[in-house]
C-alpha cells in the first residue's frame, strides 16, 4: 500500500498534470493563430507552407484595420477611465457601508453579469437614440461603460472587503478626513488591486464585439467590428495577422501590469 507521502506526491505530480492541460487549453488557440500568421501561402492554413511576416505588413496597411485598431485603442482609454471613477467609489461604498438600497444598487451594477451581451446591447441602443447619441463616440463610450463597470466594482468590492482598515484607522487618528485616508492611504496600497480593474475593463472593452456592432457608426467601427465584417467577405492570414496584433498588445499589458504590481509589492 501506498504511504502518506506517497499519496501527497501522486497528487501534486497530479494537479502538476491538471494545470499543464489548462495551460495548454488556454494558450493553443493563441498560438495556432500566430502560427497561421506567418505562413507564407494566401491561405489560412495549418501547417504552413513556409514562413513570411509579407501579412503583417498587409495588415499594417489596411486602413480599416488600423483605423479599427486606433478606435479600439481610444474607446479602450475612455471606457477603463470612467469605469475606475465611477467603480471605485462605488465599490468602496458597497463594501463599507450599510445603507437603504444597498442590494439593489449592487445587483444594478452587476447585472451585465447576468444579462446575455445582446440584451445590454439593444438597451443601449434604444436609450442612445432617446438621447441623440446613437452612433457616436460617446454613445460607444457608454455602452462600454455599461460592459466594463460591473467587473470594476466587483474586483473592487472583493479588494475594499480584505483591505485591513486598521491603517485607515491610524490615518483618522491622525486627524485625517474620509476623503483624506482614502486618497492618502487606501488607494496607494490598493493599487495592484486597482491596476488589476483596470487591465480587467481594458481588455473586455478592447475585446467586446456585440455592443461595438450595435452601437458603432461611421469613423467609430472598433477592430473586433472590422475583424468581424472581413471574415464575413474573406478569410486569408491578414485575419490571423490582425488577431496576433491583439494577442502582442494584450501579453504586454498585463506583463506590463505584472512587472508594475511586483515593484510595488517590493516597496
Amino acid at each position: 500500500m501506498m504511504n502518506d507521502e506517497g499519496r501527497r506526491s501522486v497528487g501534486a505530480w497530479l494537479m502538476k498534470g491538471f494545470n499543464a492541460l489548462v495551460y495548454l487549453i488556454v494558450a493553443l488557440p493563441a498560438v495556432v493563430i500566430v502560427v497561421a500568421s506567418l505562413n507564407a501561402s494566401n491561405a489560412l492554413t495549418l501547417p504552413p507552407t513556409g514562413l513570411s511576416l509579407e501579412w503583417y505588413r498587409k495588415a499594417f496597411a489596411n486602413d480599416a484595420m488600423m483605423s479599427g485598431l486606433l478606435v479600439s485603442l481610444e474607446l479602450a482609454t475612455f471606457a477603463t477611465f470612467f469605469a475606475l471613477l465611477l467603480g471605485i467609489p462605488a465599490a468602496y461604498a458597497l463594501a463599507r457601508y450599510e445603507f437603504p438600497g444597498r442590494g439593489t444598487i449592487q445587483a444594478i451594477l452587476l447585472s451585465p453579469f447576468i444579462l446575455p451581451a445582446i440584451i445590454v446591447a439593444i438597451g443601449m441602443l434604444q436609450m442612445l437614440s432617446m438621447l441623440g447619441l446613437n452612433r457616436s463616440l460617446v454613445g460607444l463610450v457608454l455602452g462600454h461603460l455599461a460592459a466594463t463597470l460591473p467587473y470594476v466594482v466587483k474586483n473592487m468590492t472583493v479588494v475594499f472587503m480584505t483591505f485591513d482598515p486598521t491603517y485607515e484607522q491610524a490615518a483618522r487618528n491622525l486627524r485625517a478626513n474620509s476623503w483624506r485616508t482614502l486618497v492618502s492611504v487606501t488607494l496607494p496600497m490598493l493599487f495592484p488591486g486597482v491596476l488589476a480593474s483596470a487591465l480587467f475593463a481594458f481588455v473586455i472593452s478592447f475585446g467586446n464585439l456585440t455592443i461595438s456592432m450595435f452601437l458603432a457608426g461611421t469613423g467609430t467601427s472598433t477592430l473586433p467590428v472590422q475583424m468581424f465584417s472581413y471574415v464575413d467577405q474573406s478569410i486569408d492570414p491578414i485575419i490571423a495577422a490582425v488577431s496576433s496584433i491583439v494577442i502582442f498588445i494584450t501579453t504586454i499589458l498585463i506583463f506590463a501590469a505584472g512587472r508594475v504590481t511586483g515593484s510595488q509589492r517590493s516597496l
